[in-house]
């Protein structure tokens, strides 16, 4: 029908809420039906010039923006035929109008199961909020009934799947105790399994887990983590330049195209099609895509639930990778390339709305376009980046200006990123039982890796050989601290390799043995790994120790040691064993005083022992006694050689027995131009090996140079006043420079006065810093060199010990696994709980935990996803409600709850027939779970006593339609009006319960100090928090974290501001405003969704697994509690 008016309108809303195009034909049909009904009217004509009244009194009356009702519309009918004198087709139209009114009540009516499932359903939430959050998060369309399910359903459908996959494991007892603990809502499993628990989770175990960790070293990783971040899984990855720099040197494109490429409607073709094309791109070659087998947008995915995005969102996807490749050809990505790529497969996946795509990206901390990733107006010119949170990782402590320099921009750009990322730290925080956990690895590996007796190890009762370690308790240093080790142990008869490197220093080991080395090194940062020397090559870096300003028992003093080193130098042992000391030059009175001041002191003497000058002008001081005791520590009057036993000894030994060596053959000798360096000259290599390694033991490095001179004949003075030819043995060469020599002189120096003199007057020249040392060194040969017997030992904790100067690992142990996941569980303290309540509460956690890691089919990953999770069974059973529980954060109690957890999941672990777990507990933010259990969120406090909790929701969501209609409070979103609105707000009023700690109650310092005792006492993981800190609290803060910085983990930390905003999603009010509300609040019906929701619209499937936070965010606002919009791990 042709009308003469035009409608300014493009949309019309539904009752269900609904929004459909605007069509004047509806309006004119149903009036031409009404008009047939009453016989009235031109029905040619009259129907059009009814509706185009109707439309242009639209028109007059509302702005084009209004999207107008269904009934707005169906009223100006109603009006507009009477005004048109069509008295009778008005009064069929409201007949219609009822009969339609009436029909659609009809089906409104609630099945009576539907009611008493959703009756008894409610008495299990403690408030109206509670209830929303499950509806809206947790409840999975039930297919055959056209409905969500109510919560008695959700919790028999989690443990229908548990019973299918132990069966009769666990007794009939044991599985409604569990039952009932999460239908009370006194403990929670996964909850990504709670949701996926069925069919979902049985065709795809990954969807049971919450988070996962990936270091991208090849191109199939990022097929894989599309993959793991469209089941539902947050990912967490590396961007450092020791995993990126191993991806593939990209080649210049040859004009060569590869068959079209069709790709699959799954998951798995997904990421098959992402690899494809990648590879393509990365050999020069480029291909295209097809999408036609791609199932179009808005198609129901019925296992995972949601609706398909179509093709769009992968075609965005690999277009960008493709743009990205192609503009690095001859090169390799970036690391900020590799990390813009990964994010955006999480925002695609986002697109595609499979879910709210959750990722951690970890960067070198050197690395400035990382660090500069977020900031200016990147949300416009990268805004993929949005979809991850950043932080940096340090391996060892930084320098106060560099630790300060991030902190500083952390603190100015109010979003808490970059994060401070300790992994160094890590490796001191394992629980010690850790162990059992990889030697299922380490027996179906190969034999173990070992080392040879001669080996020296320092220890905090001095250096010792690996041979005098055997069954022997003994404390390793290990970058200066020392650690517990119950001894080495004998573990065969081994073919043994000999490394060398480049400043001297020498290892024997098997060719499995781990070696620390450098995977990439800048001017302020050193990155490291762990690997087997089999896999080692010349050129190669290895880690060598920093055992700087560490001290240690054992057997001398300084000033025996003194003797005895200047002993070595410039003196003899007679046959008689009457030992020479010998001294000439400038200081040579100086000297002589010295030494029979401290003969006298230490090994004794005659009262009149007096130094005597020979014919020469040499002074010599003779001690029998001081002989005696140079050949009780091995050194002898044939060849003066280093032994075993002066190895063996204290710090204080070695201290004085290097400057004694070094007054009588050391010299300081260059310029500031050419390098200053310290030397120490020997024709007995050995000895200046034993000298390396003792000046490592105190952090300080040499290098040794073979054959300075060659062997020969040499003038040298006779000891008659002239000079004789004497057969020389080559000359060998120890020196110190760099950083080094600041460090000699600190700890060691010379007594000597001239010596000393002319390094102070180095040193004074020096107007620039000395080049750092970076404690590496650089390999020059790996050889067989036969078989011996060998060793190995076990250092719970660091898993490490210092092997002749160089970082070695013991058995073995992965800190932190490439390609692996974790799963969680958690107990909901309440404000009543007693200590037993607790206990038993963890108890039942840690079963849940133990069972849900047993789901570990991982098809479509490669084969280490389910060898790490097999081995190693992770758990992350997780306390919520800390602060509205006192018992709770008693440290003895913690203490109690973690020894519970682990010795549960022992009990269970051999009841299903898996390995322990190598850890436990931990404590999670826990934002929409305890807003489901209504309970401070993990360890952050509430955030107040009486507060308001918004929510935003879809004007088009059922769940939103159904209580606008039962009279539910709620505002447009800001900016928009009621009429017009595409999101609303809800408002909740909630109440803390009494005595529950809220932020205001906090500074940043206590919660640290919580933090703090609550990672010592329970977590076998990192506790994750976000640290509100007001901002006088920045500079104390900084200080307490470089303080305790060998115990930190991850940390987030975010300005608290009491600034308000319009419909923040949190808001404080009055205890009588919060009482006015709640007796205002309607009665909520959750049964009543049946009559809104037609097909399935439930958002399971987007939310977040892991919300890739250490801090309180709401998945919808994006906003710390507190704090400022963010998004941080």
């Amino acid at each position: 029908m042709s009308h003469s008016v035009e409608n300014k309108f493009s949309l019309v809303r539904k009752r269900d809420g609904r929004l459909l195009p605007f069509d004047q034909n509806r309006i004119t049909h149903a009036i031409l039906r009404a008009m047939q009904a009453s016989q009235e009217g031109d029905l040619a004509h009259d129907p059009s010039r009814v509706s185009d009244k109707v439309v242009a009194e639209l028109n007059q009356q509302y702005p084009a923006t209004h999207i107008p009702q269904v009934e707005e519309i169906q009223d100006l009918v109603e009006e507009t035929l009477i005004l048109m004198e069509f008295a009778k087709t008005a009064k069929a139209y409201i007949l219609y109008r009822h009969k339609r009114a009436q029909i659609r009540e009809k089906a409104k009516a609630v099945p009576e199961k539907v009611k008493q499932l959703a009756t008894e359903s409610k008495s299990f939430f403690s408030n109206a909020l509670a209830e929303f959050i499950y509806y809206r998060t947790y409840s999975r369309w039930l297919e055959e009934e056209n409905r969500r399910e109510t919560w008695l359903e959700t919790v028999e459908r989690y443990m229908a799947f548990m019973k299918e996959k132990l069966g009769e494991r666990l007794s009939s007892a044991e599985y409604q105790e569990i039952h009932q603990a999460i239908l009370q809502q006194q403990i929670m499993p996964s909850m990504r399994l709670l949701w996926s628990a069925g069919k979902a989770a049985r065709v795809n175990n990954i969807t049971a887990y919450n988070c996962s960790f990936i270091a991208p070293t090849q191109l199939q990783d990022l097929g894989e983590i599309l993959y793991l971040l469209m089941s539902g899984v947050g990912v967490g990855f590396s961007v450092e330049s020791q995993n990126v720099q191993q991806l593939p040197i990209i080649q210049r494109q040859t004009g060569e195209i590869l068959p079209t490429y069709k790709v699959g409607d799954s998951k798995e073709d997904w990421g098959d099609a992402l690899k494809a094309g990648l590879q393509a791109w990365y050999d020069g070659k480029d291909i295209r895509f097809d999408y036609s087998e791609v199932r179009p947008a808005g198609s129901r995915l019925h296992t995972m639930g949601g609706r398909s995005a179509g093709p769009e969102p992968l075609q965005a996807l690999l277009d960008y990778g493709r743009a990205k490749i192609l503009s690095a050809q001859g090169k390799r990505l970036r690391n900020i390339d590799v990390h813009d790529l990964i994010c955006k497969i999480g925002a695609v996946v986002e697109m595609g709305g499979v879910r709210r795509a959750a990722l951690i990206s970890l960067s070198d901390a050197d690395d400035e376009e990382m660090r500069q990733a977020k900031s200016g107006h990147f949300y416009i010119n990268h805004p993929q980046r949005a979809m991850a949170n950043n932080s940096a990782v340090y391996e060892t402590k930084p320098k106060a200006t560099d630790f300060l320099r991030e902190w500083l921009a952390l603190a100015q750009g109010g979003t808490g990123e970059r994060g401070l990322f300790n992994r160094g730290g890590l490796k001191t925080q394992l629980p010690e039982r850790r162990w059992p956990g990889f030697e299922p690895y380490w027996s179906t590996s190969g034999t173990n890796p070992c080392v040879t007796g001669d080996t020296w190890v320092l220890t905090d009762q001095g250096p010792a050989q690996v041979k005098k370690l055997i069954n022997q308790s003994f404390n390793p240093a290990v970058n200066g601290k020392a650690y517990s080790s119950e001894g080495f142990f004998k573990t065969g008869n081994k073919k043994i390799f000999e490394v060398e490197t480049k400043k001297g220093y020498k290892l024997k080991a098997t060719k499995n043995h781990q070696v620390r080395t450098v995977d990439y090194e800048s001017r302020k940062i050193q990155k490291t790994s762990w690997k087997e020397l089999c896999k080692l090559s010349k050129g190669d870096r290895i880690v060598l120790h920093n055992h700087s300003d560490y001290e240690w028992e054992g057997a001398g003093d300084f000033r025996e040691g003194w003797l005895v080193g200047n002993l070595l130098g410039d003196g003899n042992i007679e046959k008689t064993g009457k030992a020479n000391l010998d001294y000439w030059g400038n200081t040579k009175e100086a000297m002589a005083n010295q030494a029979l001041n401290l003969v006298h002191e230490t090994v004794g003497a005659r009262a009149d022992l007096a130094g005597h000058t020979m014919e020469t002008g040499v002074i010599r001081v003779q001690s029998v006694n001081l002989g005696k005791r140079a050949q009780e520590l091995g050194l002898v009057n044939r060849q003066k050689l280093i032994s075993e036993k002066i190895e063996e000894t204290s710090s204080d030994f070695h201290i004085g027995f290097l400057q004694g060596w070094f007054d009588a053959d050391g010299s300081v000798q260059g310029t500031q131009n050419k390098g200053v360096s310290i030397r120490l000259a020997s024709s007995i290599y050995q000895n200046l090996q034993a000298a390396q390694r003792m000046l490592a033991r105190l952090g300080i490095i040499s290098t040794i140079y073979k054959n300075r001179r060659s062997a020969g004949k040499r003038m040298l003075p006779n000891g008659k006043g002239g000079f004789s030819e004497y057969e020389c043995n080559p000359d060998n060469e120890l020196i110190i420079s760099g950083a080094n020599i600041t460090r000699f002189n600190f700890r060691i120096g010379f007594s000597d006065p001239e010596k000393q003199s002319k390094l102070n007057q180095k040193l004074a020249d020096y107007n620039r810093d000395l080049n750092r040392e970076r404690f590496s060194d650089e390999i020059v040969s790996i050889r067989q060199v036969g078989h011996e017997d060998v060793y190995d030992c076990q250092v719970p904790g660091v898993n490490a010990f210092d092997g002749n100067g160089i970082m070695l690992h013991n058995c073995g142990e992965i800190i932190l696994r490439n390609k692996q996941f974790c799963n969680l569980s958690e107990v909901v303290a309440r404000p009543e709980d007693t200590e037993e309540a607790l206990l038993d509460k963890i108890r039942i956690a840690s079963i849940l935990g133990t069972y849900q890691s047993t789901l570990t089919d991982f098809p479509y990953l490669s084969p280490e996803w389910n060898k790490n999770c097999e081995e190693e069974h992770l758990l992350g059973v997780s306390i919520t409600g800390q602060w509205d529980n006192p018992v709770v954060r008693d440290s003895q109690i913690l203490n109690k709850l973690r020894h519970q957890a682990i010795a549960t999941n022992r009990i269970y672990a051999k009841r299903l027939g898996i390995n322990e777990s190598t850890a436990v507990t931990c404590v999670k933010p826990s934002g929409t779970v305890s807003q489901l259990v209504d309970a401070a969120s993990g360890m952050h406090p509430r955030y107040a006593p009486y507060y308001l909790r918004r929510v935003r929701i879809s004007a088009q969501d059922p769940l939103f339609i159904m209580l606008k209609e039962q009279k539910f409070p709620y505002h447009p979103e800001v900016g928009q009006d009621e009429t017009t609105a595409s999101t609303f707000v809800l408002e909740f009023p909630v109440c803390a319960p009494e005595g529950s700690i809220t932020r205001a109650d906090l500074n940043g310092i206590e919660q640290l100090e919580y933090w703090k005792m609550v990672k010592e006492n329970y977590t076998e993981h990192n506790p994750s928090v976000t640290i509100s800190v007001v901002e006088e609290e920045w500079i104390a803060v900084a200080n307490w974290l470089y303080n305790y910085w060998d115990i930190l983990g991850g940390l987030s930390f975010l300005p608290r501001t009491e600034a308000v905003y319009q419909l923040a999603p949190f808001e404080e009010i009055t205890a009588e405003e919060y009482q006015r509300r709640v007796a205002e609040l309607p009665k909520t019906d959750f049964s009543h969704i049946v009559i809104y929701e037609k097909e399935d619209t439930t958002r399971g499937a987007k939310e977040l697994a892991c919300s890739g936070s250490g801090c309180e965010i709401d998945p919808e606002e994006g906003s710390l509690i507190g704090g400022a919009p963010h998004r941080y791990p």
